[in-house]
């Protein structure tokens, strides 16, 4: 990540001031980090909802559509392993 100094603001505790302060960081990274973060992110939303369908009572959800995995048909980002990598 690229060295940058932010003075902390009580601001950024409101929506508006979060928003400013992404404005400041996105303005910060370069390109490749922010698509580093973007995947990151991914990984840790799999990772929460694999976990989150383990350990759901009566197990994973369920879709309208009757898949147990609680996504519209083709649609599952668990399909590929995408939580376990």
């Amino acid at each position: 990540m690229t060295p940058f100094h932010i003075e902390p603001d009580w601001k950024w505790g409101t929506s508006e001031g979060s928003r400013e302060f992404d404005r400041l960081v996105d303005r910060s990274l370069t390109l490749r980090e922010k698509l580093e973060w973007l995947e990151e992110m991914e990984t840790l939303t799999l990772r929460m909802l694999a976990s989150r369908m383990k350990t759901a009572p009566g197990g994973p959800p369920i879709h309208p559509t009757g898949n147990r995995n609680g996504f519209p048909p083709n649609q599952n980002p668990l399909a590929d392993g995408g939580a376990g990598k």
